[in-house]
């Protein structure tokens, strides 16, 4: 049977691949692949492959940062899984996550990512020297293009992070610990980092992106107060610690513990650390290094590099999806031009179906929701409400899903003014999703029935006041499994929310938490007496040093509330007991 389309018989085979090789009309057919053989760990054809997917890449309308490629052996990439970064400030927990990893990696109980990327400017990815031509090709389209343009664009990454600065930053951040680890010793700071690192999804600005030093501000500011520290460094005083405490005026010291840098007029400062570092009497009377409080400085750098983190686990749907629908639609125009082999392009799909293998509920391999599945397939689904059904196939899934009901009042506002949702331009739409949503709203705002009806959700409510779960809703409740959804990838309502409300340094000597818990799940008691640990470490610095007993009358209360009733919340523990 002939698969070829007549006048007589328009309907469209295959709707997707007919729209994205529409859009790439300019890509010229290629003379023959870029590498026909395994041989692809050369200049020559990363560079190729680069040109041919950033050229791709602007016919989907991506903008993105310089790409810097490096080629990696399995020690270098457990060396970056266990940092997070290319580098990184000495710390023990970086040395035991790189040995869990090896160890486990050695053991066949877990592989490694094909490549790992990170949200600067150049922006920087680490592929394996272990993949094949087809392989290579295929992450090169997923973070060289996907992942780079969501960093360069999306507005959590705009707004909350500086891939300018950030690399810059954390050079001077991992110079600045080596200096306090020679001037205080190792123990003293490995003691204080451990508790910045326990408080630092405590240390970020959740709601509003705090007005302040960039990265890039901040390094030049480090580096500033490393040449004036030079300059003026009198190794006599240097060295007589004694003489540095005589020399610091009891009234001045008296003047800025009166003083509250932070405000709690509005209902407490989420940042813990950013109090902490601001109030911590201990920590601004710390030791200077480089002429500035070393316990202030390493709050510091522990919270900017907290931030830089913090859109990574608000986006991880959006990301993981934006990068896996342009890995795909990028592979398959340059198969299609003819710059990818037949069997290159299948390994390629081959790894993809992997990628976005969504295990059922009943599989020993389920561990909840894929966000690459789920990511990738509201994306498809959103250039699908964009351009309509293109066959009887797409015409069923249009009517059964029930878009124009759903969709039929939404708009957005694009080139041409406000635009409606459906029978627009699908890419004009998926780059408006893209850009003004992390994963809480974009499934609030785009999940559709077709959707609910692919994954088969449904909601189900769990109230511990009621003997039995009940089901709330079905695929046919599009805003009940909307609202459970988005809830799910809502940080606010999954990690506790521990707020500073006020500190008396004159009177008690404390730093009064409050826990509001909007479903009222108490907090764990183990983990909250951890908290109130690693807080009383910043209060009074580490233990390993005597003056922390200067600073021991300093401590933390924090009072714990059931919020499901805002107008009369219950008290539902306190930390310490006593």
């Amino acid at each position: 049977m002939s698969n070829i389309i007549t006048p007589a018989n328009t309907e469209s085979l295959d709707p997707y691949f007919d729209a994205i090789m529409e859009r790439c009309e300019s890509i010229p057919q290629a003379k023959k692949p870029i590498c026909a053989t395994q041989d692809w760990a050369n200049t020559e054809v990363i560079q190729a492959n680069d040109e041919l997917f950033t050229a791709i890449g602007q016919c989907f309308g991506l903008t993105i940062y310089p790409n810097n490629y490096k080629i990696c052996s399995t020690e270098a990439m457990l060396d970056v899984y266990a940092h997070s970064m290319p580098f990184m400030y000495r710390h023990w927990r970086y040395g035991k996550r790189y040995l869990q990893n090896k160890q486990a990696y050695q053991a066949g109980q877990m592989g490694l990512a094909y490549e790992v990327i990170f949200n600067t400017n150049p922006c920087i990815s680490y592929n394996m020297i272990g993949n094949t031509t087809a392989m290579n090709a295929l992450v090169m389209a997923h973070a060289g293009q996907g992942h780079n343009s969501f960093f360069k664009n999306n507005y959590m990454f705009r707004d909350w992070t500086d891939a300018e600065g950030i690399m810059e930053y954390l050079r001077f951040a991992k110079m600045y610990v080596e200096k306090c680890i020679e001037r205080v010793g190792e123990k003293p700071v490995r003691q204080f980092l451990t508790a910045c690192h326990a408080l630092e999804n405590m240390g970020v600005d959740r709601f509003k992106r705090r007005k302040g030093s960039s990265y890039q501000s901040e390094a030049e500011r480090l580096s500033a107060m490393e040449e004036a520290f030079a300059k003026n460094f009198n190794p006599v005083l240097d060295e007589n610690k004694a003489a540095q405490r005589k020399a610091r005026s009891m009234i001045e010291r008296n003047q800025k513990r009166l003083r509250s840098r932070v405000d709690y007029s509005s209902g407490g400062c989420e940042n813990l650390l950013y109090v902490l570092e601001k109030e911590s009497i201990a920590a601004r009377e710390s030791e200077p290094v480089n002429g500035s409080p070393w316990m202030v400085e390493l709050i510091r750098i522990v919270r900017k590099i907290s931030q830089y983190f913090y859109p990574q686990k608000q986006t991880q749907v959006m990301n993981e999806g934006w990068a896996c629908w342009n890995h795909h639609a990028i592979m398959t125009v340059a198969h299609a031009k003819g710059y990818i082999t037949e069997g290159q392009y299948l390994e390629a799909l081959a790894s993809h179906s992997g990628v976005i293998a969504q295990p059922t509920y009943n599989s020993p391999y389920y561990s909840g929701l894929n966000p690459y599945k789920l990511g990738f397939e509201m994306f498809r689904d959103i250039m699908f409400m964009a351009r309509g059904p293109k066959n009887k196939q797409e015409e069923k899934r249009y009517i059964d899903g029930k878009y124009e009901e759903t969709f039929g009042n939404s708009v957005y506002y694009g080139q041409n003014g406000k635009t409606p949702f459906l029978g627009s331009d699908w890419l004009e739409l998926m780059h408006y999703a893209m850009r003004n949503f992390r994963d809480e709203s974009f499934i609030r705002e785009f999940l559709s029935g077709g959707i609910c009806r692919d994954f088969k959700f449904f909601a189900i409510n769990d109230d511990d006041e009621k003997a039995f779960i009940e089901v709330a809703g079905i695929q046919g409740d599009l805003d009940i499994i909307r609202d459970k959804l988005s809830n799910q990838y809502n940080l606010s309502k999954n990690e506790p929310q521990i707020n500073a409300i006020g500190f008396d340094p004159f009177g008690d000597r404390t730093l009064y938490l409050e826990h509001r818990s909007e479903n009222g799940a108490p907090l764990q008691e183990t983990h909250a007496e951890k908290v109130m640990q690693h807080v009383n470490v910043l209060l009074r610095g580490p233990e390993a040093l005597p003056s922390s007993r200067e600073y021991k009358a300093f401590k933390a209360k924090l009072k714990s509330y059931d919020m499901r009733n805002p107008d009369d919340p219950i008290l539902l523990d306190v930390w310490p007991y006593k």
